[in-house]
């Protein structure tokens, strides 16, 4: 038998597997041991997972670990401003002003037949609104969708995508609107990297902008069911207007 002393405990295990096994493929070898704990010697089943980190954090080589990490840095660097998978959406088709943001309303499909209706919140990021030049860009978007239903944090700068738990979350729709209600906006805008832009909302206009944007939705949600058995889903696909590659 294998005795490891660390933390106060004893962990025994079968001497076949000596700390050198579980640096190669007996790394996942999935057997019972005992961890003996206290004065009274009470033994305790558990299981190869605590073995293995005891071990791990032994062999742990701490001076070569600090040697690659400018690598890793400059590459996860690289890799961030190179190759992020951002998205550009359509604004909508039906656009609610709300101060220096607007909410655009979408109902989208998927070339391979997912969709729902999409809410975007959008700002002009760069340039004077109203004018040629300028640049407005997606700040939030929710897809409520009926099989993957996801949010993005900024689609053109993190775009953080996070899909709904619909164990949690029956209702995702429902879900953003109460965000929205419960004054979430601000928060969520500067998450997606944009903390000038929730500095300067407007939330008595946004929450005077709600009840008809929330109306339109819901009109919008129940149309797809319709057209199609799910909520928010038109007929065509309704491609982005650009996609990283």
């Amino acid at each position: 038998m294998q005795v490891c002393e660390r933390y106060g405990q004893r962990i025994i295990f079968p001497k076949r597997y000596a700390k050198a096994d579980f640096c190669g493929s007996s790394g996942t070898l999935n057997f019972q041991t005992k961890v003996i704990s206290g004065d009274d010697g009470t033994a305790r089943p558990c299981y190869v997972s605590l073995v293995l980190a005891f071990l791990i954090a032994e062999l742990v080589d701490m001076a070569a670990v600090t040697a690659v990490l400018p690598d890793v840095e400059a590459c996860a660097r690289e890799l961030r401003a190179t190759k992020r998978n951002t998205v550009k959406h359509n604004r909508g088709t039906h656009i609610f002003e709300a101060g220096n943001i607007r909410f655009g309303l979408e109902m989208r499909r998927l070339a391979m037949g997912d969709g729902g209706l999409a809410i975007h919140v959008l700002a002009d990021i760069g340039g004077t609104p109203g004018k040629k030049y300028t640049e407005e860009t997606e700040l939030l978007a929710f897809d409520h969708f009926w099989n993957g239903a996801h949010y993005h944090y900024g689609p053109r700068n993190k775009n953080h995508r996070i899909y709904w738990d619909r164990t949690l979350v029956e209702d995702p729709l429902a879900w953003t609107l109460e965000q929205f209600e419960k004054g979430k906006l601000p928060a969520m805008i500067e998450r997606a990297g944009y903390p000038g832009v929730a500095a300067d909302l407007d939330v008595e206009k946004i929450a005077s902008v709600l009840p008809a944007m929330k109306k339109q939705a819901l009109d919008m949600w129940e149309q797809g069911r319709r057209l199609t058995g799910h909520p928010g889903l038109p007929l065509e696909p309704t491609p982005n207007l650009g996609a990283a590659d």
